[in-house]
């Protein structure tokens, strides 16, 4: 994976890792994920931090989500429309909104993460209003 300035960092052909992440967090388990694009900078630092991914379940908008595009390209970025059994997506260091993924397309959410190594939980309320408003 090549991180390219303010360009999203995608996985090709990923299907076996997707799988793996699939079956982990199905059973309640988590994958540990580094970071290497700036598409989701100033929460996430490439090189440094780590998403925590579980089971895509109950998901909201404003929660970071690892999904399927309909190339096979898998990205982390964050939910910011639901409508019907769609998402629209946008990483935090874009402003191009990605319009109508299919929920299907959700492989796991991001509900904690490791700034370096320091523990960040996504449901605590600092995280979620400080999500909301960027």
């Amino acid at each position: 994976m090549k991180c390219d300035g303010n360009k999203t960092s995608v996985i090709r052909d990923i299907s076996v890792i997707t799988d793996d992440i699939e079956k982990l967090t199905a059973d309640r388990g988590k994958f540990y994920l580094r970071v290497t694009g700036y598409s989701m900078y100033p929460f996430l630092t490439p090189g440094r931090d780590t998403a925590v991914l579980s089971q895509p379940e109950n998901v909201k908008i404003y929660e970071t989500a690892f999904f399927k595009r309909s190339n096979g390209d898998v990205v982390l970025h964050r939910i910011v429309a639901e409508h019907g059994d769609f998402y629209d997506f946008c990483g935090d260091h874009q402003y191009v909104i990605e319009k109508d993924i299919p929920k299907t397309s959700v492989i796991a959410v991001m509900r904690e993460f490791y700034k370096g190594d320091k523990f960040i939980s996504c449901e605590t309320v600092p995280y979620k209003i400080k999500a909301v408003f960027w």
